[in-house]
């Protein structure tokens, strides 16, 4: 038995968490894109035991698939192959694409419904603290505004589809997440900036003024000074949290377009 999933990658324009003690309630408010370059994930079924996981370190995904090995009593052998089609820890949500490709691939082999997959890749994340909504931006696709953070029925997003090539320059090492949210100091910024960048692109829900809010939270939360490498004349911003910029067209070492269609078994 063997699926293929793939799952889109996924910027933050602007965001605040939200941590509770269940990791279905954690997550984040915020807005960010999909895009057509994420991970895809090749999960194959056979007779022995364990989980096997090649392509990436593994760590996210070998948590969910034993939290979904457990709940359905699987006890057979996991392979999983991943490809990462976007650098790691640079704003792109590789972990959650990842991960949550090899569930969908699990779920879908193993005939169960495919929001299954969706929490046990959201639980991983956030209690590996690697991520808080890449995953549920990644399995709707499109623009993703996070009204309310965590899982269905606690968490609600608005989905917008948009039609347009995203350019995407890497600028300096990996960032990782937990590192920049330990700091009580950016924590406050990022949530005062955060709550008034929702409010202001709840205004005009458009993809030119989400770049230009994601500019104004990314220049106020004071993270990074890289900016000023997002080509002149081009609106966006930087990937949070990543040493890596993302605009409108424009020429780029990484071009891709906004994936509107969010996870799905391509075989």
């Amino acid at each position: 038995m063997r699926a293929k999933v793939f799952a889109p990658g996924h910027i933050t324009g602007f965001f605040y968490p939200h941590i509770d003690s269940d990791p279905e309630k954690s997550g984040s408010y915020g807005a960010g894109i999909c895009l057509s370059l994420g991970a895809v994930a090749e999960v194959e079924i056979s007779e022995g035991k364990g989980i096997e996981i090649h392509g990436v370190e593994g760590n996210v995904t070998e948590r969910a698939l034993l939290m979904a090995k457990n709940e359905l009593g699987l006890e057979k052998k996991i392979t999983v192959r991943i490809e990462l089609q976007l650098p790691i820890s640079q704003g792109f949500g590789m972990s959650a694409a990842g991960t949550l490709a090899a569930s969908l691939a699990l779920a879908h082999l193993s005939g169960v419904d495919r929001h299954d997959a969706l929490r046990w890749t959201h639980t991983a994340e956030v209690e590996s603290k690697t991520g808080l909504s890449d995953a549920i931006a990644s399995y709707h696709g499109g623009l993703i505004i996070r009204k309310r953070p965590g899982l269905p029925p606690y968490g609600e997003v608005e989905k917008i589809d948009i039609d347009s090539e995203i350019g995407i320059i890497v600028v300096g090492e990996p960032v990782r997440t937990d590192e920049v949210l330990k700091d009580p100091e950016v924590l406050v910024r990022i949530e005062n900036s955060g709550r008034k960048s929702l409010e202001n692109f709840m205004k005009d829900k458009s993809l030119e003024n989400f770049m230009r809010v994601s500019r104004e939270f990314a220049s106020s939360i004071g993270i990074s000074n890289i900016l000023d490498r997002i080509p002149e004349g081009k609106l966006g911003s930087q990937a949070m949290l990543g040493n890596s910029v993302f605009f409108i067209d424009g020429d780029a070492s990484i071009r891709c377009n906004i994936d509107n269609q969010g996870v799905r078994v391509i075989g």
